[in-house]
């Protein structure tokens, strides 16, 4: 979960849509069971199956996979501003890409730059070892 502003965002608005989607499922489905317009009775399931599915494609499309990503990785991702289908193939190059490396076993070897081209960050390569 990213750091303390973010765990607070976060939180933050779970709590708000908690609440709000509480307080909308407790108001309204007694209506809609048993209102003298609207009578579903039993087909109120088909409204909780249609956000449901709302849901679905939300989590699908809005939040990102960052299974086996360390937080310096997943920081620079969110830097870029990449979609949530982009992580993961999406190919990190800082200091994160270095400890995932560092931490799946993995040796990784910087290029050597010149001295003109010191405040460029350094491309990376990584190999895996042989034993």
């Amino acid at each position: 979960m990213g750091g303390t502003q973010l765990r607070n965002k976060l939180m933050g608005w779970g709590v708000i849509v908690d609440v709000f989607s509480a307080f909308l499922v407790t108001f309204f489905t007694p209506y809609l069971q048993a209102g003298p317009q609207i009578q579903l009775g039993a087909r109120v399931g088909y409204v909780f199956m249609g956000l449901a599915a709302v849901a679905f494609f939300f989590f699908v499309g809005f939040i990102p996979e960052l299974k086996g990503r360390s937080l310096e990785e997943v920081d620079e991702l969110f830097e870029r501003g990449l979609w949530a289908w982009q992580f993961k193939n999406a190919e990190t190059h800082g200091v994160g890409a270095r400890i995932a490396a560092m931490e799946a076993g993995r040796t990784v070897e910087a290029e050597v730059q010149p001295e003109e081209d010191r405040d460029v960050p350094k491309a990376q390569r990584v190999t895996s070892q042989s034993s």
